[in-house]
């Protein structure tokens, strides 16, 4: 009997539980139900957001519930399932993904250089009698700096894409792409 009191104990504490801000409704558009977490993401991903008035918040508001109006209306028409489209769709998932991986092994780069002040003088001394005659080597660091960097990133990032192709078989078909 007292493992049947103990259910029930934890399903009346999991039934009051309070309830995530996020999840309550905010914004009924037909059928469809907007959370406080999709709402408020959608604000802040947009250009209301910068100057956050009461004038662009109502702006917002109905602006949001128009391309929710369009998009049901879209969804009714069938877009959403057009071949067309779902290449589209498809696409930009490529190039988003392969943007975010890039900017990921960009930082992971970026955390692994280290360029020494040493490594600065030196391409300054190396580069005096061109493009730094007669400049000041303290007014010149910084950018010096960041050009080695650059230039060290964009090796690791050339090794990167190296190692990529190195443990993977690609097979063209080189006539068909105008290669033969």
């Amino acid at each position: 009997m007292s493992r049947i009191t103990f259910l029930l104990c934890c399903l009346l504490c999991v039934g009051c539980k309070a309830t995530d801000p996020n999840s309550r409704v905010v914004l009924r558009v037909g059928d469809l139900a907007v959370t406080a977490g999709e709402y408020n993401d959608a604000f802040t991903h947009s250009s209301y957001a910068a100057a956050n008035t009461p004038q662009g918040r109502k702006q917002f508001l109905e602006s949001y519930a128009l391309k929710l109006m369009i998009l049901k209306e879209a969804e009714d028409y069938g877009l959403d399932r057009e071949p067309d489209f779902l290449k589209e769709v498809e696409f930009f998932w490529q190039q988003a993904i392969t943007k975010r991986m890039l900017d990921k092994k960009m930082e992971q780069i970026s955390g692994m250089i280290k360029i020494s002040d040493q490594d600065v003088q030196n391409y300054f001394i190396q580069n005096q009698d061109g493009y730094f005659k007669g400049k000041n080597f303290a007014d010149e660091a910084p950018s010096i700096r960041s050009f080695l960097l650059f230039q060290a990133q964009n090796q690791m990032l050339e090794d990167w894409f190296k190692y990529l192709k190195s443990k993977t078989k690609i097979k063209a078909d080189k006539a068909l792409f105008g290669l033969q």
